[in-house]
């Protein structure tokens, strides 16, 4: 019987454009910091940085010890300190304005209230690439607190990123848990169905679905359908 669901957090428990929400996301933060950095290279090295966490299979380096170190190695350690400094001030400010691309879902929220009352374990498996003050913002933006789930993914503490399976396997060994017991719930194609390759039940949320390979048949995918068919899927499963 499965009784840990694994639930995706942008695009999936939080509605959202994931272009509109890169798009608002980069602009407000280097307009934010442009007076420290000019902002196509922020963005460049925000990417970069970004690109380094998505690659690195070392267990010995959390996420934010990879991004902060390649940062570094693109501006400067004098400068990568000012923008740390100005990162939190933009996380506690304009990182708000970002919530108009978003919006609530009742049918997730019901659905993970539902799976909570029945017992299951409900972990939250956003990909670890923002600060926890971030993560806990959208988390609220989604109509939650962090504590309505078992283990959150984080930036601080997380040593890999979607879609590598390592990133998987370490919620499974941090949390005590077999694949075969899980189900991971997402609108990523390629970053949450790759679950299915550990032993996971898939469910693809069809609703702000991402699929960079639209022409390719994915055969890791148990079941799919949108938000509202997915909370009926919970009841009727989860009985």
């Amino acid at each position: 019987m499965k009784k840990t669901l694994l639930f995706d957090l942008d695009g999936t428990v939080l509605p959202l454009d994931n272009k509109d929400f890169e798009r608002l996301y980069i602009g407000t933060l280097t307009n934010f910091a442009k007076d420290t950095i000019e902002p196509e290279k922020l963005a460049k090295s925000l990417w970069a940085a970004t690109a380094a966490m998505i690659q690195n299979t070392d267990s010995n380096r959390t996420n934010e010890t990879t991004f902060w170190e390649a940062f570094e190695a693109l501006i400067g350690a004098s400068a990568t300190a000012y923008i740390k400094e100005t990162m939190d001030q933009y996380y506690n400010g304009p990182f708000s304005e970002i919530q108009k691309a978003t919006k609530p879902s009742q049918a997730m929220i019901e659905a993970i209230h539902y799976a909570k009352q029945k017992g299951y374990t409900v972990i939250l498996a956003t990909n670890p690439l923002f600060p926890k003050i971030a993560t806990d913002k959208r988390i609220e933006w989604a109509g939650f607190k962090p504590e309505d789930f078992d283990y959150i993914t984080r930036f601080e503490s997380n040593h890999f990123c979607k879609p590598n399976p390592m990133y998987y396997q370490e919620i499974m060994s941090v949390c005590g848990l077999e694949p075969k017991n899980c189900i991971m719930i997402g609108n990523d194609v390629q970053e949450d169905m790759m679950a299915a390759k550990l032993g996971m039940e898939t469910w693809l949320i069809t609703d702000d679905l991402i699929n960079r390979q639209p022409d390719v048949l994915d055969d890791h995918v148990t079941w799919r359908g949108n938000r509202e068919e997915l909370l009926i899927k919970i009841k009727e499963d989860l009985v």
